[in-house]
């Protein structure tokens, strides 16, 4: 029996659970942590919101944490990493991009218009996708929301930046967006923002999201520009390394 199987049951709900199952979860993070109904997405995207709001009072960054097995065994594996000494994540993502350009040619990339129109994305889909995975929102200790990765070491596997690399990227994406990690599975990563990108900067922003993952558009809206246009309306960005 997995670890995961242990902790929780065989149950995936918030009422089947104990008092020490919780404990040793928050054990095992480090941080304080609150059972989600996994099942209900609007109801963990509500109660997320509400934590955002606590959390500016309270001193600290919340997370939805999609726990497994896989994610887990990071935990497990992982301690709390250094933060970087320095912080270039503009930098790092236009040396990422230009090694993709470099890689598959400038002729190759992947700027086809648009095949469709979206509506963009307002709420965490990654329970969606990882149905058996037990819900949990975890109270980090720091307002500085990019050093959510120094206690969840998130990343260094597949194509996924290395956890360093992209609290760097994170900070970036705060600084210039009010973008905040609010949900990561074992393979996925959602981050929330307060207002959808300008028209100006919705281009630039999709080719800094391609670098830092290459399959939400090799593998999900199909181009850069087709990117662009969805997170012209989008309050969240999803991030996912097959």
């Amino acid at each position: 029996m997995s670890f995961f199987q242990k902790l929780f049951g065989k149950e995936n709900t918030p009422e089947n659970e104990t008092p020490e199952q919780l404990l040793e979860l928050a054990d095992l993070l480090g941080v304080p942590v609150t059972p989600l109904p996994s099942s209900e997405p609007e109801a963990c995207w509500k109660s997320y919101q509400q934590a955002v709001l606590r959390g500016r009072q309270e001193g600290f960054t919340p997370i939805v944490l999609l726990m497994d097995d896989l994610l887990l065994e990071t935990m497990e594996l992982n301690e709390i990493i250094e933060s970087p000494q320095t912080y270039d994540g503009k930098a790092w993502l236009e040396q990422k991009y230009a090694e993709i350009v470099e890689w598959v040619g400038e002729e190759n990339m992947p700027f086809d218009p648009p095949q469709q129109e979206t509506a963009g994305m307002h709420r965490f889909i990654s329970m969606t996708m990882n149905q058996d995975a037990k819900a949990v929102l975890a109270e980090i200790p720091t307002q500085n929301p990019w050093e959510v990765i120094r206690w969840i070491p998130f990343g260094g596997w597949n194509e996924c930046p290395m956890p360093e690399d992209m609290m760097q990227v994170l900070e970036y994406w705060y600084k210039k967006y009010g973008a905040t990690v609010g949900c990561i599975s074992h393979d996925t990563m959602e981050l929330a923002v307060p207002n959808p990108v300008t028209e100006s900067d919705a281009p630039e922003l999709a080719k800094e999201q391609y670098a830092f993952c290459t399959d939400i558009v090799n593998q999900g809206v199909g181009s850069i520009p087709a990117l662009a246009e969805d997170l012209k309306q989008s309050t969240v960005w999803f991030f996912w390394w097959d």
